[in-house]
């Protein structure tokens, strides 16, 4: 049973002012509770829209202290819903996804193509060498992108990551994305959320406490 849900909406900020297929216009975050599935955990499940078609995610943690959820039988993109009713918390397992947070509901498995090496650029930190892309218990530094010849074009509220840390997790992590041949802005979310803020984002983000998935500002 979910205790709580809150949303955050990011209106993405292309670095291409005027693409000419498209691009991403909204990160979505909404974070709820397991409830009693997974108790001391909180789960952010990432979403995006976008115009034309989506060819690259990037996503990037730089937690201080908690412990970033890792399911014994799961694995690094989505489950089989099938085993939810055996293993319940494999749902709030952490993975990148590509439509949907079940294998039944997503468009493809993701491709992985190493580090999120973008936003180690436009935030001017410094890749690990050697590197240590992946998912793991104390960090997510990962970039993927739709496998084989699956195009994937103008979605709304399209699932990208599901997230499931302790309770006790705090730090940032930093979103990145790729449509229509323009790349986003770095978005940055905080963790624990703010219970109301507003964070700049080129002037264009929104915050927002709901009951129900996020929507675009």
């Amino acid at each position: 049973m979910f205790l709580w849900r809150r949303a955050v909406s990011v209106l993405a900020a292309s670095v291409l002012a005027t693409p000419a297929l498209g691009q991403i216009t909204v990160f979505n975050v909404t974070s709820y509770s397991p409830g009693d599935v997974l108790p001391g955990y909180v789960t952010y499940d990432m979403t995006i829209d976008f115009v034309g078609q989506v060819t690259g995610l990037q996503l990037l943690t730089e937690f201080e202290h908690g412990t970033i959820y890792q399911d014994p039988i799961g694995s690094n993109t989505a489950p089989l819903a099938a085993f939810f009713p055996f293993f319940p918390t494999m749902e709030f397992d952490t993975f990148a996804t590509l439509g949907g947070f079940t294998v039944e509901t997503a468009d493809a498995a993701p491709g992985f193509a190493g580090a999120a090496i973008n936003i180690y650029f436009e935030l001017g930190r410094t890749q690990p060498d050697p590197p240590n892309w992946g998912i793991d218990d104390e960090r997510i530094d990962l970039a993927w992108f739709p496998a084989g010849a699956v195009g994937i074009f103008d979605e709304t509220d399209y699932p990208i990551f599901r997230l499931t840390v302790s309770d006790d997790t705090t730090g940032v992590f930093h979103l990145l994305g790729a449509a229509g041949g323009a790349i986003t802005d770095v978005v940055t979310v905080t963790v624990p959320e703010p219970a109301s803020a507003a964070i700049a984002l080129a002037g264009v983000l929104c915050f927002r406490r709901r009951l129900t998935r996020a929507r675009a500002c």
